[in-house]
């Protein structure tokens, strides 16, 4: 309300500067309904231009965030790849392990060793 009483002074305080009576003359409605609606105008210019400077700011944090945010996925997609590749190396390795142990076992039982008890007894000789 007090911004209405602050227009409607306003627009008395203008119609009196152009040496207009107020109360007297048939335009006095027609002036003071066009420096109401002038204000009325700047008013709203003014809240459009503030929430354009707020959406822009929010617009700018936006963006930071998803910079900031793609360099860290880049990041830990990079580490996933290195992580797996390294997973398939490990495998790689324990099957080329598994495989010698194979061999190994295999090249016992054509020696006739018993791995099994000499294990046990801490010895690798053939069995008796």
């Amino acid at each position: 309300m007090a911004y209405v009483d602050n227009v409607l002074t306003k627009a008395y305080m203008e119609i009196m500067e152009k040496g207009y009576n107020v109360f007297h003359g048939k335009d006095v409605y027609v002036m003071v309904t066009e420096v109401v609606l002038r204000a009325e105008l700047c008013r709203m210019q003014k809240l459009a231009q503030q929430q354009n400077e707020k959406i822009e700011t929010v617009n700018r944090e936006r963006k930071f965030h998803q910079q900031n945010t793609a360099y860290e996925l880049n990041a830990l997609s990079t580490q996933w790849k290195e992580l797996c590749l390294k997973n398939i190396e490990i495998h790689a390795a324990c099957c080329h392990i598994e495989k010698h142990i194979a061999e190994l076992r295999r090249e016992a039982a054509e020696r006739g060793w018993n791995l099994e008890a000499n294990l046990e007894n801490g010895a690798l000789s053939p069995s008796t």
